[in-house]
């Protein structure tokens, strides 16, 4: 005879472990499993850049996506305050270059949007320079046609997230690790592994781009993402520093974290020579970085969503089968928000942050 949960949650990164968490805090018996450890996958990066959709053509997910951001700060400080352990994250700000000065029209316009959509709890402007808080790090030079800056953006260390969040499943429900689903029944709840099966109320599959294989709704879709961590000091209230595929975000322990690429065919999920274009990018665009020495170099494949939001809910034709996956480049800001909205969810319970109808995960 198998064990028994309320949840099952496959995945340990940062959708299944919020999810996990918030279902135990609801009280449920919850067992969370993975493939590996928590955070091998993308959630497991190197560049934790925590930075809004631009407030244009307003939508569902660009509400949710505001809601996490702004309650980021206590969700982490909760997490601290459970386990002792850092997260790393600070709300830092966002300074993001402008191309050209049809990019720059472009932002001006932007200002009046964030000003209607983020209603006073954060700023985004146009400025000529950088500000004196960045130092020599991003020089004026480089920044021809100014640069926009906004207050919503942050920065987390995300294998530190990933620590913090382990241990805080591990202190309210069951952590599993090296349990490998080789059968999912959507119907009956029961899911068979290599160590034998364990039978759920309900499973949640949160195992990245490969979610929709598993749950069988569609054919995965990874993109490939190649970072790097340098070791350099930055100014300490340095900014995440963003350009067209390319980030710069500073991290503890005087390390500097550039990413990233998107290659939707790879053939190999290990770091190549797109993550050398990178750092020289990063380099050229921060001539502080310039002689910094490579610490890590790190590649990861991202779960792209089918469209343009991500595949979050109970999954069609499958009564006991959610889905939380496609959080692409915005998960590590909204995976708690994910999770408490699951839980309530499954606990039968209304939430103060619902997830979009947009989310719902579609037939196979």
């Amino acid at each position: 005879m198998g064990d028994t949960a309320d949840v099952l949650v496959i995945g340990a990164g940062v959708f299944g472990l919020w999810t996990a968490l918030e279902c135990a805090r609801a009280g449920m018996r919850v067992i969370c499993v993975d493939r590996d450890k928590p955070g091998a996958g993308a959630s497991g990066g190197v560049v934790g850049a925590l930075t809004p959709h631009m407030p244009v053509r307003w939508r569902p997910m660009k509400q949710f996506q505001l809601d996490a951001l702004l309650s980021l700060q206590d969700a982490t400080d909760q997490l601290t305050e459970q386990t002792g352990l850092p997260t790393g994250y600070i709300r830092s700000g966002r300074l993001s270059p402008l191309a050209d000065q049809r990019a720059r029209g472009r932002a001006e316009e932007h200002v009046v949007d964030a000003q209607a959509r983020w209603k006073g709890m954060a700023k985004f402007e146009v400025m000529d320079q950088p500000p004196a808080v960045v130092g020599s790090f991003l020089p004026a030079e480089n920044c021809p046609c100014g640069l926009v800056k906004d207050t919503l953006s942050g920065r987390i260390m995300p294998r530190l997230y990933i620590e913090a969040l382990a241990s805080a499943v591990e202190h309210t429900a069951e952590l599993r690790l090296s349990w490998e689903a080789q059968h999912i029944d959507g119907a009956s709840g029961m899911v068979a592994f290599l160590q034998g099966t364990i039978e759920a109320g309900t499973v949640v599959v949160a195992a990245g781009w490969r979610s929709p294989v598993l749950s069988g709704t569609r054919k995965g879709k990874g993109i490939k993402g190649q970072a790097a961590l340098l070791r350099a000091q930055t100014p300490p209230e340095m900014p995440v520093v963003q350009m067209p595929h390319l980030y710069i975000v500073p991290q503890p322990g005087g390390l500097v974290a550039v990413g990233s690429t998107h290659e939707a065919e790879w053939e190999t999920a290990e770091p190549d020579g797109g993550v050398e274009d990178v750092i020289a990018r990063a380099r050229q665009l921060c001539p502080a970085l310039e002689n910094a020495p490579v610490v890590e170099r790190w590649a990861g494949i991202r779960p792209k969503p089918p469209g343009r939001e991500p595949t979050i809910g109970p999954v069609p034709g499958a009564e006991r089968l959610y889905l939380a996956s496609g959080g692409y480049k915005i998960g590590l800001g909204i995976g708690h928000l994910v999770g408490r909205a699951l839980a309530a969810d499954l606990a039968g319970v209304s939430a103060e942050h619902l997830l979009p109808a947009d989310f719902a995960p579609q037939p196979g």
